[in-house]
């Protein structure tokens, strides 16, 4: 009989014990899944975050963007272009006495490239046109 209580002494213990481990097995799982939440939890603000500052800066630049040109605007700033078209380029011409304009195009967003040359040499400027009376407030994009 006493054989009998110690067998099942034993296996009620062993199972007790089984009991507490896969107890104490749960509660770590639980506590490595929190861990992951907040982890992911953190990644998605910081993702939130990014986005924000992305719709920030595109709205800057939204609000920096000048309509485009009117055809009265166009013609000032051609008009400005061929009366300084050396300053605009910001050198003289190698073989001849200056520039010639060949060619204006206007483009989405105050972009505009001109081209020009001078009977030997050839080149051609963007620009973004910031005020199309004066020529100086003008950007040069560099390529």
């Amino acid at each position: 009989m006493a054989k009998k209580k110690s067998k099942k002494s034993s296996s009620v213990n062993m199972s007790l014990i089984l009991f507490i481990i896969a107890f104490i097995a749960v509660i770590f799982l639980l506590g490595q899944l929190e861990i992951k939440e907040k982890e992911l939890r953190k990644y998605k603000k910081a993702d939130v975050q990014e986005q924000a500052q992305e719709k920030e800066a595109q709205n800057k630049i939204k609000k920096e963007k000048i309509p485009v040109l009117t055809e009265k605007q166009e013609l000032l700033a051609k008009r400005q272009i061929k009366e300084n078209l050396e300053t605009i380029i910001g050198r003289k011409p190698k073989m001849a006495d200056k520039w010639f304009l060949s060619n204006i195009v206007f483009k989405e967003e105050n972009l505009v490239t001109v081209f020009y040359e001078d009977g030997h040499e050839a080149g051609e400027l963007s620009m973004k046109v910031l005020e199309p009376s004066d020529y100086k407030s003008w950007k040069r994009l560099e390529k």
